[in-house]
């Protein structure tokens, strides 16, 4: 085997390895970009159950909806991400309009475990709606019923002058 094969080969050895360190390079790199673990629990304060009747969903940092979880079951649930900013926000529908609960952000640089409790005072959180459908229903209620007395009620009569005095009541006569 003459130099130049020798030199031909050694270059084709080098640039191998030099390939498969920048390759081993590339995928230790991405392995901190890979995706982390993060276990959510949506919890009812009054109740220390589940929290029934919210939605959970899982926001990027630019506020787009990454994935939306839904009812999170007793236990919580875990996703995977990668790594970057989040946040995780718990609504609930009241008259078809999102109202937000909680809202929480996170780091997924390592894995991570959040426990959100929501709470309604003193009442299970997934009556909350029903509870304000009542009162708004109570309070319109009260308005109608004030619009049809008002429409109801007999109008006081004007007093009625005796016929030839003008309009002037007379003094009585004394005897």
């Amino acid at each position: 085997m003459d130099n130049k094969a020798k030199v031909s080969i050694c270059l084709v050895a080098i640039i191998f390895l030099f390939g498969t360190l920048l390759l081993s390079g590339v995928a230790f790199a991405q392995q901190g970009q890979g995706q982390q673990s993060v276990k959510i629990t949506v919890t009812d304060g009054v109740t220390g159950k589940a929290a029934v009747g919210v939605t959970t969903s899982i926001l990027s940092s630019s506020g787009a909806v990454v994935q939306n979880l839904g009812t999170v079951p007793q236990g919580g649930t875990e996703v995977s991400l990668p790594s970057g900013q989040y946040s995780v926000i718990v609504q609930i529908g009241i008259f078809g309009f999102p109202v937000t609960l909680e809202s929480y952000s996170f780091d997924t640089s390592k894995a991570t475990t959040i426990e959100i409790t929501v709470t309604a005072v003193i009442i299970p959180i997934q009556y909350l709606p029903l509870l304000i459908y009542i009162v708004v229903f109570i309070i319109i209620l009260a308005i109608i019923i004030s619009i049809i007395r008002r429409l109801l009620k007999p109008k006081p009569k004007k007093p009625v002058a005796a016929a030839g005095t003008g309009g002037a009541a007379e003094p009585a006569a004394a005897k």
